[in-house]
């Protein structure tokens, strides 16, 4: 297991609840969660700082500020001995600020994880993924590694929504060549998706994050 995990994807992907599950379950240890995403307006890890801090995980994240300022020691913690979760802000343009600091991760210390919302306006169709895809790649300077299907509809997801979205993004990794590493599912809604019509590699979530609207 390498000791950075880095997770990009577009808005709406879902791509920050996953990345903070994803950091929870190395827990217990020395694990930093890193809020690299400048671009979400919504969706960010200094919002629940103190709640994760509660679970004794750490969020290394920039100032409350709609400026895309990197956090402070940054470098020293992808340079780093513990375990790194980073989130990836939202698009081509987030995925530059990851490009911007790729000479501080070490060679082969890294794994990179696009997430997939089939059913964001970008992502319908296995071409809009592919494009999604190329996009994102181009601009991390980091090669991905594989793909986390986050097939989700907010509220109104249900189980048919989520192996629909799985088939879609099924072939979208076939022609990219990359592996699904996992399908990410709510955990009220997990018990009701097959394991075995999804490769067999669910990833529950317990969310976090809300919109400004439902609070």
């Amino acid at each position: 297991m390498r000791r950075i995990t880095v997770f990009a994807g577009g808005y709406g992907s879902g791509k920050t609840e996953v990345a903070i599950n994803y950091a929870l379950g190395l827990l217990p240890g020395d694990v930093q969660l890193v809020d690299l995403d400048v671009v979400t307006p919504y969706f960010r890890l200094r919002d629940v700082r103190k709640k994760l801090a509660a679970r004794s995980l750490q969020v290394l994240a920039g100032p409350a500020s709609e400026l895309p300022v990197l956090p402070a020691g940054l470098a020293a913690v992808l340079g780093g001995t513990g375990r790194v979760v980073v989130d990836v802000g939202g698009d081509a343009v987030g995925a530059r600020v990851l490009a911007s600091v790729a000479d501080s991760l070490p060679a082969g210390s890294y794994t990179s994880y696009l997430v997939v919302n089939p059913y964001r306006p970008f992502a319908l169709t296995v071409e809009g993924i592919l494009a999604s895809f190329a996009q994102i790649q181009e601009a991390l300077r980091v090669r991905v590694d594989g793909l986390v299907v986050n097939s989700h509809l907010g509220a109104v997801t249900t189980a048919g929504t989520v192996l629909r979205g799985y088939r879609l993004v099924l072939e979208a990794a076939r022609r990219l060549a990359l592996p699904i590493v996992a399908v990410a599912v709510s955990a009220a809604l997990a018990p009701q998706v097959p394991a075995d019509q999804v490769g067999g590699k669910v990833w529950v979530l317990e969310l976090f994050l809300t919109m400004p609207w439902e609070m």
